[in-house]
């Protein structure tokens, strides 16, 4: 009995000696294995593989009889949350604030003094409106800006001003007003045509400048412009870059470039489904900006900065329809003369370079999120900026009381 019980504690001791050596063999397989598929290429098939992304579902039911599916690219999803006619943020914009009163700047001593009256305003006046610097800085702006293009403005020709993207028309106002008080020669030559993507703010901008005979609302994408103008012209971006969809690109394990994909599906019942995933890069534009950027070589990467993707992926949002834009812009207007306008930084929570600023509204509270696909009716992602969303994108799902970088709650402000 004494030794049985000695055999069986000796047992039991040798038993437990061994367990760490079987563990430790465990771990350095899966270790292995785990290294062996980190430096392997990934498997085309399974875009998952690089970085694995939840599904957001908005109004998601139990009868789904029939459905619509739409894969797109980012910047096409963004696009429809933006600028779609009917579910569009900017093309349902219900409302831009303009002050009640005028800001006394003689009195503001700085910028800390003019953030606190904007707060106080915020409060009172403009807490569900969506509002822009133009308005906030009327008359000063929009006559700096005059002044930037009677600069460069030759005596004898006629002056031709285009601006994409018109607000509300204060700024095309501003700066009628200013060219006419400091040479109404030249306004009797001057023509200033906004170009605006949306129906409700064309109309409204329509109204605004009926004063001004001379200036012209075309309702249309700048992007579809296809109108060759030779003659010298100066061109107005405010706030329009930070308000333009992005692309989204991913470096994977292989040393690759993948393309974010969005695939959108409507049922029957009205439920929706929107996922992203990746995909290698094929879209001619995010090629180009790859290469622009020397982003193309990456065959040098050492196993830490390998190690490094795998859990922490570089990602990068590409301005794909900026870029478009300028090339419009250089096509067919060679002669032109151009200032943009914008936020010089957003305080984005999405991961990523270049990365959007998404906010929601909700009984005048902001809040911002971490992904440009939101799990409500209400998505909003502007690629660049500040936005008072009541409802909205991705970048890009975007009815919103905002403000681009995209128009904004600036923190600094889509785009």
């Amino acid at each position: 009995s004494t030794q049985s019980t000695w055999e069986t504690t000796n047992i039991a001791k040798m038993q437990s000696m061994r367990r760490p050596a079987a563990n430790s063999l465990r771990k350095r397989g899966r270790l292995a294995a785990f290294w062996q598929w980190l430096t392997s290429p990934p498997d085309v098939h399974d875009p998952h593989r690089l970085l694995p992304l939840a599904p957001s579902q908005r109004n998601i039911g139990r009868n789904r009889l029939s459905s619509t599916r739409q894969r797109m690219l980012l910047r096409e999803y963004l696009h429809q949350e933006l600028y779609a006619p009917h579910r569009g943020f900017y093309c349902n914009l219900k409302s831009v604030y303009t002050p009640e009163e005028r800001f006394n700047f003689s009195w503001i001593l700085g910028r800390k003094e003019f953030l606190k009256q904007m707060t106080r305003r915020h409060r009172r006046e403009m807490a569900d409106s969506h509002y822009t610097p133009i308005e906030l800085l009327k008359p000063w702006l929009g006559a700096a800006i005059g002044k930037w293009v009677l600069a460069g403005e030759r005596s004898s020709e006629p002056l031709h001003i285009f601006e994409v993207g018109g607000g509300t028309g204060t700024c095309a106002n501003n700066v009628l007003d200013l060219v006419h008080h400091l040479s109404p020669n030249l306004y009797a030559r001057t023509t200033y045509t906004i170009i605006e993507i949306s129906e409700v703010l064309a109309e409204l901008q329509r109204n605004n400048v009926r004063d001004h005979k001379n200036c012209f609302v075309i309702n249309k994408s700048f992007l579809d412009w296809d109108t060759h103008v030779p003659e010298e012209c100066a061109f107005v971006l405010n706030e329009v870059l930070d308000c333009q969809p992005h692309d989204k690109i991913t470096l994977g394990v292989d040393n690759t470039w993948w393309q974010s994909m969005v695939t959108h599906t409507t049922y029957a019942n009205g439920d929706e489904v929107v996922v992203e995933d990746l995909e290698p890069v094929s879209d001619p534009l995010i090629l180009r900006f790859i290469e622009m950027a020397g982003l193309s070589d990456q065959t040098g990467l050492t196993r830490l900065q390998r190690l490094k993707n795998y859990f922490l992926p570089a990602r990068i949002f590409v301005p794909s329809d900026t870029i478009r834009l300028l090339d419009v812009l250089a096509k067919f207007f060679p002669r032109h003369r151009l200032v943009a306008l914008d936020l010089n930084s957003v305080p984005s929570r999405i991961a990523g370079m270049a990365a959007p600023l998404v906010l929601t509204r909700h009984n005048f509270e902001s809040q911002a999120h971490t992904s440009y696909i939101l799990p409500s009716a209400v998505s909003l992602a502007r690629s660049s900026s500040n936005n008072n969303n009541g409802s909205s994108n991705n970048g890009s799902s975007n009815n919103n009381n905002n403000g681009s970088s995209n128009n904004n709650n600036n923190g600094s402000s889509n785009n």
